[in-house]
């Protein structure tokens, strides 16, 4: 039953669940159950078995997820829970967040599949194992989702997290903490090596804890192609599964009825290393093949290597099945068939067989790797590294060879001495042995650490429209030439490059982002690749609107450049990125209306290109005509009321737009009385929406068609406030806001102006539907 095409057909229609826009009904599995039993003795269902196991697997597993969700939904936003603790602790600006799974819910137990995966937060650390009860204030996941950056809830619901809970300050809780020994191994590893100059990157490859790694190390990382070095990945439980395996070859001496020792030596590090790592998605992919490749090996059957890779995808779709919205999936499997695909199209020869000609071959194989992985680096990081091919021909060998060995020693005897404190002799091997083990690992890796700078110019972005034509090369160049000549190929490709540079379409159109940026504003006019930026968003510690959206928006169009920047006013929400900004570009101009020119001449950013956006400024920026309606003057700290408002006009379409910023009701009565100058086709809503804004006059006076409000969902601010979105509904306007539509997009054309919103677009999978539902 279990051929290849049932393997392919099963794994690819559980693939696909993860975007379906509609969770069908727990009623259709009895349907496919008698439709796969009908299968047995119709021939002709025989084909439909793979789709018809999943969809039953699907449709059970997505039914009681949503069970899950609408019963916790139903106890209300305030309630008690009961619950484990099944995750490390990570730290952020407000406290600590950890995974649990809850037990209970307003006192009533759950079962079965109501078993309940809630993000966490409270004011105080909670460890791996603990068991809790606390009063908790229960959210959905409102994610933000535009054309680029983090994408929360597809992040949370891979890892099967439903909802997010507040620990409610000042209530009563209670932790009961277990013996987890993987708890208490990682905490007195986090005391023991907080002194090794490489702490991050040995938590990292000990414990899969990444959290420790700052950000520009993750670039270096990233630059270098050898990010998956860090990340305890297939290589890692390979490496674990073959150390496992020559300790069994030794213990097997002892007699030749141990004929499975090495095996079971092999399985059992493989599993202890892969459990260290909490079981992430490429460890556990790499143990489930371990087992599968053992199991075979013990019946002494022989498998296909597609149908073996098949039958491990299709054992880790079965474990949870929505692992595909993970890039995790997607590069842990794809390395895997770039390693596959090499191995099956190397020939050995004698000659090889010679040390020139091995180097040779290693040099070969590696170039094969880069080029396959390539678009997995580009379709998930956005770019390429030039040099990935020699740092992991000289660094790859040697963390296999040299570090992980020396990590599992160290990790060994540590267990050794932590587990047995008692016993003569530890406290001096702990003092003396492990510890000088754990700096020889820490050295180990400083060839790595010291190699990582040299990578960071050999970095190159990539734009979506590379990403699809390499994507399409390296594909066709790596298959689907195989079966035409030589000729053919060089044609083909050459008739496609053509075809694709020749049909881009023309941008001599103006379009208008506004991004989704949680509470605050940043929006993007685009006009023949050139940028203009109203508003950079909010800041955080060790992060902002710019660096972690505006940045990664413009690399994936292939813009590196701005031509202008506008900040309406430096509120922590509208210009936090301001400093991010800086360092990122160097815009032609700058116009704000707070007085900063003094504070930029003692920079390398020249004061010229800071500019008033005072009443009266008018400039034009490709035909498109920029008009200053507020404020009257500068001020040397611009707050609400000294916004930068700006109307935009394209009169080759005959379309204008009003930029407003945080104008409140003073700002807004006194601009009211200009009347037809105010009249604009779209209007940034002012403040957020929030009630001490928008008021009737000057809504008239403006007279949009379309309103747009920044905002985050289910704010503590309240925002949109219920009777401003009534006023502009009652003028005639169609509201939209960031936080319920995500990016919103404006497109100028000849033909006139239209908008779309990314959620009706991108974002209508039935478990987004489900995350962002409120609480009932």
């Amino acid at each position: 039953m279990f051929n290849t095409w049932f393997l392919i057909s099963f794994a690819a229609t559980v693939v696909s669940a993860s975007f379906w826009p509609v969770m069908p009904h727990w009623v259709w599995a009895p349907l496919m159950l008698l439709l796969l039993l009908a299968s047995t003795k119709y021939s002709v269902f025989r084909s439909a078995r793979g789709p018809v196991t999943a969809l039953i697997l699907v449709i059970c597993l997505g039914n009681a997820i949503e069970i899950q969700t609408s019963r916790l939904f139903q106890s209300g936003q305030n309630t008690t829970i009961n619950a484990s603790v099944v995750s490390l602790f990570s730290e952020n600006s407000h406290g600590f967040e950890s995974v649990i799974v809850a037990r209970s819910i307003g006192g009533e137990k759950l079962i079965f599949p109501q078993l309940i995966k809630l993000r966490l937060f409270t004011p105080f650390k909670l460890t791996l194992g603990d068991d809790v009860y606390l009063s908790t204030s229960i959210k959905p996941v409102w994610g933000k989702l535009n054309e680029a950056g983090f994408d929360l809830e597809k992040y949370l619901f891979s890892a099967g997290v439903v909802a997010n809970a507040t620990y409610r300050a000042d209530t009563k809780y209670r932790i009961h903490s277990s013996t987890n020994l993987r708890a208490q191994w990682f905490e007195a590893s986090l005391e023991r090596l907080s002194l090794l100059a490489n702490q991050d990157l040995i938590m990292a490859l000990s414990f899969g804890y990444r959290d420790l790694i700052p950000p520009q190390r993750w670039d270096l990382l990233k630059s270098s192609g050898l990010i998956h070095l860090m990340a305890i990945s297939g290589l890692h439980i390979g490496i674990a599964f073959g150390i496992g395996y020559q300790i069994g070859k030794i213990f097997r001496l002892l007699s030749p009825s141990f004929l499975w020792l090495p095996t079971i030596f092999g399985l059992g590090l493989a599993y202890f290393y892969s459990w260290f790592a909490g079981f992430t998605l490429p460890t556990l992919r790499a143990l489930v093949m371990c087992v599968i490749a053992s199991y075979f090996l013990w019946r002494g059957q022989n498998i296909s290597l597609l149908r073996y890779v098949a039958l491990s995808l299709c054992v880790v779709l079965l474990i949870w099945p929505f692992s595909a919205l993970s890039s995790s999936f997607w590069l842990s499997f794809g390395a895997l068939g770039a390693v596959l695909y090499i191995a099956l199209n190397t020939q050995r020869s004698a000659s090889t067989f010679t040390f020139i000609n091995r180097a040779l071959q290693l040099i070969k194989i590696q170039l094969m790797l880069t080029f396959l992985i390539a678009p997995f680096s580009m379709l998930f990081f956005k770019g390429f590294s030039l040099v990935s091919v020699f740092y992991n021909l000289l660094l790859l060998p040697w963390v296999s060879m040299v570090t992980i060995p020396l990590l599992f020693l160290a990790m060994f005897l540590s267990l050794i001495s932590e587990s047995i404190p008692g016993v003569v002799g530890i406290t001096a091997l702990d003092i003396v042995l492990v510890s000088q083990l754990w700096k020889l690992v820490d050295l180990s890796l400083e060839p790595l650490v010291f190699s990582l700078p040299f990578s960071e110019r050999f970095w190159i972005q990539v734009d979506n429209q590379t990403t699809a034509l390499s994507v399409f090369l390296i594909l066709f160049l790596s298959f689907v030439s195989r079966y035409f000549k030589r000729t053919s190929s060089i044609l083909v490709t050459a008739v496609f490059v053509l075809w694709w540079e020749f049909s881009k379409p023309q941008q001599d159109k103006l379009t208008i982002d506004v991004l989704d940026v949680g509470h605050g504003l940043s929006l993007v006019l685009e006009k023949n690749n050139q940028i203009v930026v109203y508003d950079l968003g909010n800041a955080w510690p060790g992060g902002s609107v710019v660096e972690s959206l505006l940045v990664p928006t413009l690399n994936q169009r292939g813009i590196y450049e701005l031509e202008g920047v506008i900040v309406s006013h430096f509120d922590s929400d509208h210009a936090g990125g301001y400093p991010a900004l800086l360092e990122n570009y160097t815009p032609n101009w700058i116009r704000t209306s707070q007085n900063i020119i003094q504070e930029r001449q003692s920079t390398t950013q020249a004061p010229s290109n800071i500019q008033t956006c005072t009443i009266g400024e008018v400039w034009n920026w490709q035909d498109v005509v920029f008009e200053v309606l507020w404020p009257p003057k500068q001020v040397t700290r611009a707050y609400n009321p000294h916004s930068c408002v700006v109307k935009i006009s394209d009169n080759s379409v005959d379309f204008s737009m009003l930029l407003t910023g945080d104008i409140e009701l003073v700002s807004e009565w006194l601009l009211a009385r200009e009347g037809e100058q105010l009249r604009s086709d779209v209007m940034l809503v002012p403040h957020h929406g929030s009630d001490s804004s928008s008021i009737k006059p000057f809504i008239e006076a403006v007279s949009p068609q379309l309103a747009i409000a920044s905002l985050a969902k289910g704010n503590q601010w309240g925002m949109p406030s219920q009777s401003v979105i009534e006023r502009y509904q009652e003028a005639g306007s169609t509201w939209l806001d960031t936080g319920e539509s995500g990016q919103i997009t404006i497109t100028l054309s000849k033909e006139g102006w239209q908008y779309h919103a990314i959620r009706e677009q991108q974002g209508g999978q039935w478990y987004r539907q489900m995350l962002r539902k409120g609480v009932e």
